[in-house]
Order: C-alpha cells, then structure tokens, then sequence
C-alpha cells in the first residue's frame, strides 16, 4: 500500500519516485508515514508514530497531509495552480476561492496550491473553484481570540 501513495505522487502530479529511495515508508492503519530508515528500526522509545504523515488512504482515495504537499509539493511538474497573495491567504485560511485569470483545462480533482513556487496545501479544483483540504487544525488564523475573564487586569488566553 506505501507503494500506491508513491505511484499516486507520480501519476497524479509529477513527482519523480526516485526522491524517495533514501526515505523509509510504513503504513500504520490506513495512513501512510515517511521517515529516515534508521527511525524505522528505533524501538528504545514507545511512540505514538514515526515520521511525517504522507497520506491517509481511503477505499476511493488517498489524501495527501499538508506536511507532505509542503514538503514534496515543490518537485512537482503537474496539478498544481500559482495563486497571488490575496488568494493565497484566503487558501490557507481554508475558505474556497475563485482564482482569478487561471483557468486550468481538463483538471477536476486535487491540485497542489502554490504561493511564488512555495506548496501551501492541497485543494480540491472543481468548476473554476478550489477548495482548500488543509485541516482544521493547520489553517491560518488571524487575530486574537478575546475571551472574558472574571479577573481584572488578567491576560485573555
């Protein structure tokens, strides 16, 4: 199954296998980890997981995680789309937009989502518009949270 995500990589965006022969690749459940080979022999300590998650694999689908678009997204030569600053933070805030000026022919499914040649994440381009997959957790959020607080002079968390 480690090798799906691989050959999906390759298929779907372009990027080249051989960046991975250094790189150990385990699959835990129904996601798939990267990691330097030595991580995956190292048994002193008890983990929760090992490396950087690379995709979540479905019955229809594999998912690539942010981290890994982030990290790998950079060699890839095909489904990816240049957005400009304001779409870009709009991307990262996971909100769908509407790139302007980029229509991209025969492409329905996931891209990779760049800002200057930087991956931000993986989106989903779907009729002229492209919604963001980066998860909850990960979205950029602007501002402070204001909470009350019953003491006075006490810093809002």
């Amino acid at each position: 199954m480690s090798e799906q995500s691989i050959e999906y990589l390759k298929t779907n965006f372009g990027i080249n296998p051989d960046i991975f022969e250094e790189l150990a690749i385990l699959k835990i459940g129904n996601e798939v980890y990267i990691m330097n080979k030595d991580a995956i022999s190292f048994k002193q300590l008890k983990t929760c997981h090992r490396g950087i998650k690379l995709a979540q694999l479905f019955s229809h689908s594999i998912r690539l995680s942010t981290g890994a678009v982030q990290l790998f997204g950079k060699f890839a030569t095909k489904n990816t789309i240049q957005l400009n600053y304001a779409e870009a933070i709009m991307f990262a805030q996971g909100k769908e937009i509407i790139p302007r000026n980029k229509p991209i022919p025969n492409i329905d499914g996931l891209v990779i989502a760049q800002y200057k040649q930087f991956p931000i994440g993986i989106g989903n381009y779907k009729e002229g518009k492209l919604k963001s997959m980066i998860t909850r957790s990960q979205v950029l959020r602007f501002g402070w949270r204001k909470r009350k607080t019953k003491y006075k002079g006490a810093l809002p968390l």
